[in-house]
């Protein structure tokens, strides 16, 4: 639905505004990396939906941003390309997106699964999840779990609602599942899980697995209030999220 001239399209209409990719990201009611993404060639096909609630936010049209064709800007009586009712619509369509929840990767419990440096947010549908509202919406994010690792909390398919503790100044209590990285090369090669949070004796902390499956039994030892720790030259982990629920799709049902 793209081509190579959209970023182009885009730039200018950010410059045009005076604004920039993350504020029209988050007034679009996606995540402040989506256009990043885009103009990065990162995400390279992004949704026609998507791409509707960013031209409303620059005041513009699909078609002018994907094509070139019809006018620049909907500002104006005598340039407006869009009925009333129908940007109306989609400013709705905007807002009610806002409420969803961006979903920024994958995790399991059992494993380790890489972290993707640029993420492609077309393959990952926003999911129905409430942000809470005593913590900052940008520091609030989803993953996808993988695997039956995390069977004691949530099954494959699940998205976890994650608050990044750096945001957010919410750091881990004892039982709370958080989200565990695994950090190689100074930040080069990173690797994610989600473990169990249990304070032990001697100041130390338990990350383990939240499974009864006994493949994943062996945990983390890491030192208690310490979220960025050195397990070997060259190898750091570090808690980045605590995670604060988990949304559940309703299966299909076949017929029988």
């Amino acid at each position: 639905m793209t081509n190579a001239d959209l970023p182009q399209r885009i730039q200018q209409r950010i410059d045009a505004l005076g604004t920039n990719q993350r504020r029209v990201s988050l007034e679009a009611g996606l995540s402040s990396a989506f256009l990043t993404n885009v103009m990065g060639g990162k995400s390279k096909s992004p949704r026609s939906e998507n791409l509707h609630k960013i031209a409303v936010v620059l005041r513009t049209t699909v078609d002018w941003l994907v094509n070139g064709e019809g006018p620049e800007t909907t500002e104006g009586s005598g340039k407006t390309a869009i009925d009333n009712d129908i940007r109306q619509a989609m400013e709705e369509s905007a807002l009610r997106s806002s409420e969803l929840m961006p979903v920024l990767g994958e995790v399991a419990a059992g494993r380790w699964l890489e972290v993707e440096q640029h993420i492609d947010e077309s393959r990952y549908e926003p999911a129905p999840i409430t942000p809470d509202p005593r913590w900052r919406r940008e520091a609030q994010y989803g993953l996808v779990v993988r695997g039956t690792s995390l069977n004691l909390y949530a099954s494959d398919g699940d998205t976890l609602h994650c608050l990044d503790i750096g945001m957010s100044g919410r750091f881990p209590t004892n039982g709370d599942l958080v989200i565990v990285e695994k950090i190689r090369d100074g930040g080069q090669f990173r690797e994610r899980t989600a473990k169990a949070y249990h304070e032990g004796e001697n100041q130390m902390v338990e990350l383990r697995a939240y499974s009864d499956d006994p493949r994943w039994e062996e945990p983390i030892h890491v030192p208690h209030r310490i979220y960025s720790y050195a397990l070997e030259k060259g190898l750091t982990v570090e808690i980045v999220a605590v995670v604060l629920g988990a949304y559940r799709p309703m299966p299909k049902v076949l017929r029988r």
